[in-house]
């Protein structure tokens, strides 16, 4: 989904998107956006409402298990960099390209389940 690699802010009565190269790309996001609520609305009745509180995910904890290189092969300047753009669902565990290598296997599984343990899967692939 294109829409969850942005920056999304949706209000009341608009919806602001960052990080997009050009109008063309911000409004094939937006009705792929439309689409997937349209979808959700369909099924409103079917969907069983979660009232509990996600746990939040401090970048502190993902910097922990991160290599800490600082190569900058994710595109940010420091591996806390990387650490808070994860936190905040801006990157995916991928982005990382380090924690593909043998040595940093054992970090990249505890980050999977740090990430699943508090619902986010999709950061973790």
């Amino acid at each position: 989904m294109l829409w969850k690699e942005n920056v999304l802010t949706i209000g009341s009565r608009e919806i602001d998107i960052a990080q997009v190269p050009n109008e063309k790309e911000a409004v094939k996001i937006l009705d792929e956006l439309q689409d997937y609520v349209n979808e959700i609305w369909e099924k409103k009745e079917t969907i069983t409402p979660i009232y509990e509180r996600r746990k939040e995910l401090k970048a502190r904890d993902i910097l922990k298990l991160l290599p800490q290189t600082n190569c900058r092969e994710c595109g940010l300047p420091t591996c806390f960099a990387f650490a808070m753009a994860l936190s905040k669902e801006q990157k995916h565990l991928k982005g990382c390209p380090p924690l593909s290598q043998p040595e940093f296997a054992e970090k990249r599984e505890a980050l999977v389940s740090l990430l699943c343990s508090v619902g986010l899967e999709d950061m973790a692939n």
